[in-house]
């Protein structure tokens, strides 16, 4: 316990806690830190400069400025960059893991996957910026040649949520630097130490200067909005969890910033003729364990009525079997919460469900003593209007609908709740059937970029072309991650 221990406290001492502002590391204007809880404990781990307004819009114009050469610099140097920078991930996996552990109460064995997934990102990232391609062709008159090619958007400001902050701060800032647009990266309050480590990561690496900021802000929308006003921000990208928690949807964004937040809402579907052992671990597996990456977590469950009480039934033993604890001792399957807030939140959520007729199954309260610990909770006979429907929320809670037919399952899927055949895209699904036939009607009537049909293991959606992964407007399958930080810029070429 001792060597643990000192361990635990080396690596703390070690970690970045300081503002990465042009390329130096320094604390915040007003010379303000915050403490970084244990949720496992609510015990101060270390503290971490906080950033003020100056600081905000000080990494923007360092952005900027460094917009107008890396944005022209050769792919093969921005892709070394990246390159370089997973395999200091790689490299660094146990002291990041046990980083996210600590500030974010993963288990050890959850952690070290979410670090896999961020050295990933980084080297699909890397590998694409010399593999971005342009159009050529010929205009309708055949008086022009036509060259298509991509350009860098321009400065991102990248805003990583509490749920998976190394891996979506990986995937985001990763892509946006392949791209050619450097990065103003802001790190969760609650969990800040894993996406600092990662800044200095890509500073070793070659992400110098204005290129990359890193920062934790508090009043993050105020400061955001003093930054953007100085201008030279082409994107602000929230991904699922941070717009809620940061208060960015009512943010007034300048000209030229565009919010991005999560998709639609993902779908889990169990049908009549599933293997519900396999059901039953894909859920715990995707929705009550942390997970690795944010948006790859389904928000709502469609049971068929004919299984529906088996189903429930069977993942209650499973959820209430599971070893709960601090993440970084050996055999816990499920850490606490990342903060007070979200065991409230989930609380909140659950007594909605059962004002609105839903029962609990398992869990439902908080564990009482110090901690964020929140039980897994099952809650069967959901109303479609209940919270844990219509909202994203956070912790593990698997919130139970019943559906009758195909149809209806269909349906009731439909986020925008249009019918059949006026689906709006699905970023991604969870399909449990043993007929193959309906798993591909119901693959393309979904039209989810991404279904992942019998699958119980989380870490097989951690592959490139997954829409769920990305902000607003991203690619489908099979894109590039390098697109939503690149436009299409159009020339023609007289022949004459």
């Amino acid at each position: 316990m001792t060597e643990i221990l000192a361990r635990e406290t080396g690596l703390l001492e070690a970690s970045p806690t300081a503002l990465l502002l042009g390329g130096r590391w320094r604390a915040g204007a007003g010379g303000v830190t915050i403490p970084v809880l244990d949720p496992a404990t609510e015990l101060p781990l270390t503290q971490v400069a906080l950033a003020e307004a100056v600081d905000v819009a000080d990494a923007i114009e360092h952005a900027a400025a460094a917009s107008r050469t890396w944005r022209r610099a050769a792919p093969a140097r921005r892709g070394a960059v990246l390159i370089e920078a997973a395999e200091l991930v790689v490299g660094r996996a146990e002291d990041l893991a046990l980083l996210l552990s600590l500030e974010a109460g993963k288990p050890l064995d959850e952690a070290r996957s979410e670090v896999r997934v961020a050295a990933a990102w980084l080297h699909w990232a890397g590998n694409a910026a010399v593999q971005q391609a342009g159009l050529t062709g010929s205009s309708a008159d055949g008086a022009a040649r036509v060259l298509v090619a991509p350009r860098a958007i321009g400065p991102t400001v990248v805003v990583a949520p509490p749920a998976s902050p190394l891996a979506a701060a990986a995937a985001h800032a990763g892509s946006a630097l392949a791209a050619g647009s450097p990065v103003v990266l802001i790190a969760p309050g609650a969990a800040p130490l894993s996406v600092l480590a990662l800044a200095a990561a890509l500073s070793e690496a070659g992400a110098e200067g204005g290129l990359l900021g890193a920062l934790v802000a508090g009043e993050l929308p105020p400061l955001l909005e003093a930054g953007l006003a100085r201008g030279g921000v082409a994107q602000v990208v929230a991904p699922d969890g941070a717009v809620a928690l940061a208060g960015l949807a009512s943010m007034r964004v300048p000209p030229g910033g565009i919010v991005s937040s999560g998709g639609p809402p993902v779908p889990f579907l169990v049908f009549a003729d599933a293997d519900l052992d396999l059901a039953v671990e894909a859920a715990v597996a995707s929705r009550i364990r942390s997970p690795a990456v944010a948006g790859a977590v389904p928000t709502r469950f469609l049971v068929s009525g004919r299984v529906a009480e088996d189903f429930v039934e069977r993942l209650a033993a499973r959820a209430a079997g599971m070893v709960r604890g601090r993440g970084t001792m050996p055999g816990v399957e499920l850490g606490p919460l990342g903060s007070a807030a979200a065991v409230e939140a989930l609380a909140e959520s659950v007594e909605d469900a059962r004002w609105l007729g839903a029962t609990v199954v398992t869990g439902g309260a908080p564990d009482p003593g110090p901690g964020y610990f929140f039980p897994p909770t099952v809650l069967a006979s959901v109303h479609p209007s209940s919270r844990v429907v219509t909202e994203r929320i956070d912790g593990p809670l698997v919130a139970v609908e019943t559906f009758s037919s195909d149809a209806e399952a269909l349906a009731r899927a439909d986020p925008g709740g249009t019918g059949l055949g006026e689906l709006p895209p699905t970023e991604l699904a969870f399909v449990h059937t043993g007929d193959l036939g309906r798993a591909l009607r119901v693959a393309e009537l979904l039209e989810a970029a991404t279904v992942s049909c019998n699958e119980a293991s989380p870490a097989s959606l951690a592959g490139p072309g997954l829409g769920s992964l990305w902000p607003v407007g991203a690619p489908t399958a099979g894109g590039s991650p390098l697109d939503p930080f690149s436009r299409r810029r159009r020339f023609l070429l007289g022949r004459g």
